[in-house]
């Protein structure tokens, strides 16, 4: 775990991804509401745990029974891998539960 000297500013990454915004904006345009043409994500690694998703394609905009059975592999892919880091931090809280018991006995 790092020390909170180690860990970005707040207000740096705020800037950092004010102007990653405004750049893909500018480069790529936005819709007729304004919005951005594509999402981005910050993460402060210092602070977060990478990100372990994959995009999913729009399902309207499949053009195929393989392009839809690639998209429910994606979903799929997606939630095996949430539910895995939830299986883990709630076995991780288990063992914290169960250590702060055995020192309490002592």
């Amino acid at each position: 775990m790092r020390e909170e000297k180690d860990k970005l500013d707040q207000n740096k990454v705020s800037e950092f991804w004010t102007r990653i915004y405004k750049m893909a904006d500018k480069e790529l345009g936005t819709d007729d509401e304004g919005d951005s043409l594509v999402q981005i994500t910050v993460v402060d690694r210092t602070r977060c745990e990478p990100l372990h998703f994959m995009p999913v394609p729009y399902e309207h905009e499949a053009k195929s029974d393989e392009e839809l059975d690639r998209i429910l592999e994606l979903r799929v892919s997606n939630l095996k891998v949430a539910t895995e880091a939830l299986q883990r931090d709630l076995q991780k809280r288990r063992y914290r539960r169960e250590r702060q018991k055995d020192e309490k006995k002592k």
